[in-house]
C-alpha cells in the first residue's frame, strides 16, 4: 500500500492508500480515522464533467463528510468522510461513471 503525508493545521496526518481505480480516483485512511476520496480532475473526460462535478458537491454536502478542497470555485476534488462505509460508496459511485464512459 502506498503511503502519503498531509499536514492538517499543527498536527500531521498521514494517510494510507486503501484503493485506485486507473490512477483517477482514490480512497485512503487517514490516521486520523477518517477516510478520503480524491479524483484526478486532470484525467475526468470532458463529456462527464459536469457530471462528476455535480456528484462531487452532492458528496461534500453528505452528513458524513468532515472536509472538502477545491482547485477552484467549481470543482471538488477531495473529500474526508467518519466512515468507511460513506468514502466507499462515494468511490464505487465514481467509479462506475468513469467506467461507464471509457472508450
Amino acid at each position: 500500500m502506498e503511503k502519503k503525508k498531509k499536514k492538517k493545521k499543527e498536527n500531521q496526518i498521514d494517510y494510507i492508500q486503501l484503493k485506485n481505480w486507473n490512477r483517477i480516483v482514490f480512497i485512503s485512511q487517514g490516521s486520523n480515522l477518517e477516510f478520503q476520496v480524491e479524483i484526478d480532475p486532470d484525467e475526468i473526460p470532458p463529456q462527464i464533467e459536469g457530471e462528476v462535478i455535480k456528484m462531487m458537491n452532492n458528496f461534500s454536502k453528505s452528513k458524513t463528510c468532515t472536509k472538502f478542497k477545491k482547485i477552484d470555485p467549481n470543482i471538488i476534488f477531495q473529500l474526508d468522510f467518519m466512515t468507511r462505509n460513506k468514502a466507499e460508496k462515494v468511490f464505487e459511485e465514481l467509479v462506475e461513471l468513469l467506467e461507464s464512459n471509457q472508450e
